[in-house]
């Protein structure tokens, strides 16, 4: 949900729930699980909510998403999407092609994405960098077959792995900011070294 409404947001759809009115949205119950999922329905209005829009709407869906831990994911997905296929160089070819399809005039889309994408990067969370926190990042003792690191990261950090391998740890996110992994560890020393994948 936080990635659908993060495109939706990026979009600067307007006319649709979460924006000006609480219609044009789907849902889809999963039949094997029960869990549901937002699907798009209607976003014929993209491109018209101002470029400077707050990264937050009007109704519930954004109450839950500027909750913490939520907030962190839902800012970490627009990050992800400016950075992959909401930026000009990724659409100007696409705005290029349909507007040849379609006769409808696209070309203007990747100068809003700039637009967008620049007001969007700064109501994001202020960058930190990737650290480990416990007893202030320096060596410790313990008498343990596992050890509970906490640490800070940014939105830009999903998931976080012991360097070497490619074992991903099993994180907990506090906050928005702090993280807790549970490392296994062996008897004697033990240098740890994490990697923090965005």
């Amino acid at each position: 949900w936080a990635r659908f409404f993060a495109l939706q947001n990026l979009l600067g759809v307007t006319d649709i729930y979460g924006v000006d009115n609480p219609h044009n949205i789907a849902f889809y119950a999963r039949p094997d699980d029960g869990r549901v999922m937002v699907l798009q329905n209607d976003w014929g209005f993209a491109y018209l909510a101002s470029a400077t829009a707050s990264i937050y709407g009007k109704n519930n869906i954004y109450r839950i998403l500027q909750l913490p831990g939520y907030r962190r994911l839902y800012q970490g997905h627009l990050l992800d999407l400016l950075g992959s296929v909401y930026n000009s160089t990724y659409l100007t070819r696409w705005a290029r092609h349909f507007s040849d399809v379609t006769g409808m005039y696209q070309t203007g889309v990747p100068g809003y994405a700039n637009a967008r994408g620049a007001a969007v990067r700064s109501q994001l969370a202020a960058q930190i960098p990737f650290t480990i926190t416990s007893n202030g990042g320096s060596n410790f003792l313990v008498n343990t077959p596992t050890v509970t690191l906490v640490g800070r990261a940014w939105i830009n950090v999903h998931s976080i792995g012991l360097a070497g391998t490619t074992n991903l740890l099993p994180v907990t996110w506090l906050d928005d900011v702090r993280w807790q992994a549970a490392v296994p560890l062996a008897a004697g020393d033990n240098p740890i070294q994490l990697v923090a994948y965005d």
